[in-house]
């Protein structure tokens, strides 16, 4: 039985303009695995590839039989909720709601947020608007019955937001994007909204609190191991581009 399965992305061919998949590996690939990799680059031009578990034998095989590229490692988190959240101290006014009408401060607090991330790093993509991936994500959040906004602000004005959605059957909640405003950091507000979302989502009768980023942004790396999150896997995320596309 094969390891490897290919599936269309829709939303990224529609927002890249090219024909987008991707390669979820799930175990060690043999050679069938791999010719079918090499086959479907040459359908979709665009191939992302996630190599579960950041298997040392599929890297090596991806590295020495494709052209695809280390794009990202990929580093989840996770933690539990044994409580309600911590007290606020900053002064400052916290919201959560769903069905969130659309806030441009939230969108300006995103632009330049996300200059880890692969649609930012990777050449290809950022030539292809990359670097708007995270506004139209947040973009397409507004006014959803099942995307929560926790937002702070001062004045009116958003100064930090977390994106987050809930899955009541396995009782626990992701946190899809969350950033701060340059202005407002280093003030202690990044962990002030995770202890916020940590009581709403008690309340809630959540369990575990799910989060993803890049192993190389040591800030919110280190932002989650000081907010009690503890690592729990590591998925290794090549690209793969028809060279017809990137010329």
């Amino acid at each position: 039985m094969s390891v490897l399965k290919i599936q269309p992305l829709a939303w990224d061919t529609d927002f890249f303009g090219c024909p987008c998949a991707k390669a979820v590996i799930n175990g060690a690939m043999d050679e069938e695995d791999i010719k079918r990799l090499i086959s479907a680059s040459d359908q979709y031009p665009f191939l992302t590839i996630v190599n579960t578990a950041d298997l040392h034998c599929n890297n090596r095989m991806i590295g020495s039989k494709t052209k695809a590229y280390l794009a990202d490692i990929n580093i989840q988190f996770e933690k539990k909720i044994l409580s309600g959240g911590t007290g606020i101290t900053s002064g400052l006014n916290y919201e959560i709601a769903a069905d969130k009408p659309r806030d441009e401060t939230v969108l300006q607090i995103a632009e330049g947020a996300y200059c880890y991330s692969r649609f930012h790093t990777d050449p290809f993509l950022k030539a292809l608007n990359g670097d708007n991936v995270h506004i139209k994500w947040l973009e397409n959040a507004f006014d959803k019955p099942d995307k929560y906004f926790l937002t702070v602000k001062e004045k009116g004005s958003c100064v930090g937001y977390i994106l987050f959605s809930m899955n009541f059957e396995t009782k626990s909640a992701r946190i899809e994007l969350i950033a701060v405003s340059s202005s407002f950091r280093r003030q202690s507000i990044g962990g002030e909204m995770i202890g916020k979302l940590k009581g709403f989502l008690a309340a809630k009768g959540m369990k575990f609190i799910l989060v993803g980023t890049q192993l190389n942004n040591t800030p919110a790396v280190n932002f989650y191991h000081k907010c009690g999150f503890s690592e729990k896997s590591l998925n290794s995320i090549y690209h793969l581009w028809n060279e017809e596309e990137r010329a």
